[in-house]
């Protein structure tokens, strides 16, 4: 399986050693992305949308002077609270993540798919997020742990009650600095979130 890495006007094979070095060299300098899902195969090539493993729904929460942005994503981590799914939250040092996670299945036409989940989800909810990420299957996001250029503030993982609970103010307060904690204590390992809900969604 591999990963691709975004630095603006570059793409770039992402093994994990390669994303520690490209973070520990451009962080604070560079907005760095990362794509949103695992690809099968081993060459640049084989980082295509047929070769994508489909294990998650990515949803943007881009931000906007009404703070519609922010009740949203509010309202959407609370409905996924509400029926158990299993999802994480990130704040993207301006708007806000949200990665769904989904159960092993045959997907046919796994864009459309997505596309039709999101749409009655974001109907059910009477909330919208940003179109353009929905069912993308090349779509990068702000990689964890980096700076955003524009704010400089830090992509940090949030806790449920983060979200719910904080003012944005006291959210970009959390993220004027970022110290990450790595699993077993391995940088070339993943970093930890909070993952809340078990209930992985069809």
């Amino acid at each position: 399986m591999i990963r691709e890495l975004f630095i603006p006007k570059r793409r770039i094979l992402a093994e994990p050693s390669v994303i520690q070095k490209y973070y520990e060299l451009y962080n604070g300098k560079k907005d760095l992305y990362i794509s949103v899902y695992d690809y099968f195969g081993s060459k640049k090539e084989d980082i295509r949308p047929e070769n994508a493993i489909i294990d998650k729904i990515f949803l943007d929460f881009d931000y906007d002077d009404e703070f519609k942005f922010f009740n949203d994503v509010k309202t959407v981590a609370k409905f996924l609270y509400e029926i158990g799914a299993k999802f994480k939250i990130r704040f993207s040092g301006r708007g806000f993540h949200l990665f769904v996670y989904l159960a092993e299945q045959d997907l046919k036409n796994p864009s459309k798919a997505i596309r039709r989940w999101v749409k009655d989800l974001h109907q059910k909810t009477n909330t919208q997020s940003d179109p353009a990420v929905v069912g993308d299957l090349r779509r990068v996001c702000r990689m964890l742990g980096t700076m955003n250029m524009k704010t400089h503030l830090y992509c940090i993982p949030l806790d449920y009650a983060h979200l719910m609970n904080f003012t944005y103010e006291a959210i970009c307060e959390m993220a004027q600095e970022y110290e990450p904690t790595y699993q077993n204590d391995d940088k070339l390992c993943s970093v930890e979130e909070w993952i809340i809900g078990e209930t992985l969604v069809d």
